[in-house]
C-alpha cells in the first residue's frame, strides 16, 4: 500500500516537477538571456531578470520541500518495516524498493541544485550588468539636462552684458558652479562606462 503511494508521488508529482524545473533552468543557463534583444528598455530587462531569479528560487524551494517530505515519509516506512514481524525476504525487498526511490529523489535534488546555482549566477550577472548600464544612462540623461541649463545661463549672461558689475559676477558664479558640477559628472560617467565594459567582458 505504502509502496504504491510512494510510487505515485514520485512518478506523478516529484519526477514531472523536477523535469520541468530542470528544463526551465537549462534553457536560461544555456541561453543568451541578457543579450536576447527582446527587451523594450533597460528597465524592462532589469525587471525581467529580477522576476526570473525569483521564479527559479521559488520553484527550487517548492521542489526541495516536497522531496524532503517524501524522503522523511520513506524513512518512517523503512523504520516501520524493520520493526514488524514479517518474513525477512519480504522486509528486505520492500526496504530495497523504497531506498531506490530515496536515492533517485536525492539525485534529482542534486541536479536541480546544480542547475539552479549555475543559472542563478548567470542571470545575476546579467542583472548587475543591466543595473550598471541603467546608472550610466541616468548619468548621461542628467548631464544632458545640465548642459542645457549651462547653455541657458550662457545665453542669459550674454543678455545681461548691460547689467551692472554685481549682476554679471553673480551670473558668472552660477555658470562656474554648473560647469564644475558638469566636470565631476563627466568623471562619474567615464568611470561608469569603464565599469560597464568590465562587467560585459566578464559576463
Amino acid at each position: 500500500m505504502f509502496i504504491n503511494l510512494l510510487k505515485k508521488i514520485f512518478l506523478f508529482q516529484l519526477l514531472p516537477t523536477s523535469q520541468s524545473i530542470e528544463k526551465d533552468l537549462s534553457v536560461d543557463r544555456d541561453g543568451d538571456f541578457c543579450k536576447s534583444g527582446s527587451w523594450i528598455s533597460l528597465e524592462h530587462c532589469y525587471e525581467s531578470t529580477q522576476e526570473r531569479l525569483e521564479k527559479h528560487s521559488s520553484h527550487k524551494e517548492r521542489f526541495l520541500e516536497a522531496s524532503v517530505y517524501a524522503q522523511r515519509t520513506a524513512d518512517q516506512f523503512m523504520n516501520f518495516m524493520r520493526r514488524i514481524q514479517a518474513p525477512r525476504e519480504h522486509v528486505e525487498s520492500r526496504l530495497y524498493e523504497v531506498q531506490k526511490y530515496k536515492d533517485t529523489i536525492r539525485e534529482r535534488q542534486q541536479i536541480i541544485l546544480r542547475l539552479w546555482t549555475e543559472c542563478n549566477t548567470k542571470i545575476d550577472k546579467c542583472k548587475n550588468c543591466t543595473k550598471i548600464k541603467l546608472m550610466a544612462k541616468n548619468v548621461i540623461d542628467w548631464s544632458d539636462r545640465e548642459l542645457a541649463s549651462c547653455a541657458l545661463i550662457l545665453d542669459n549672461i550674454e543678455k545681461a552684458q548691460k547689467l551692472d558689475l554685481l549682476s554679471r559676477r553673480k551670473k558668472l558664479e552660477e555658470l562656474l558652479e554648473h560647469c564644475l558640477t558638469l566636470r565631476d559628472l563627466v568623471k562619474v560617467s567615464k568611470n561608469g562606462e569603464e565599469r560597464e565594459r568590465e562587467v560585459v567582458y566578464i559576463f
